[in-house]
């Protein structure tokens, strides 16, 4: 998919937030398929993922990942994905972020 074609689909974009406060910056997709948290830190620590594994635990999203400063790629102990967000932004116009 270019660039183009994602600006004109209609996947539906929204956040989520309990009511205690924690929140997912995006979700993606219809049911809420992929989960996006952004983080501005270089390095990603275990209370950044407080919000996103609650949000898992209640939604079991397709994907559940997180953008940020850090220089590699990881994945979690359960899953949740940890991308750059150079990485995060070329498998979103690789269309494989969002499909």
């Amino acid at each position: 998919m270019d660039a183009r074609a994602l600006r004109e689909s209609d996947v539906p974009v929204c956040f989520w937030r309990t009511k205690s406060g924690l929140e997912c910056d995006f979700v993606l997709g219809r049911e809420g398929a992929v989960a996006i948290e952004v983080k501005g830190g270089s390095r990603v620590r275990q209370e950044d993922l407080k919000a996103m594994r609650a949000y898992v635990g209640e939604h079991r999203p397709r994907q559940a990942i997180v953008v940020c400063n850090e220089d590699v790629p990881r994945h979690t102990g359960d899953g949740i994905r940890v991308l750059p967000w150079q990485r995060f932004l070329e498998q979103l116009w690789a269309d494989e972020i969002v499909e």
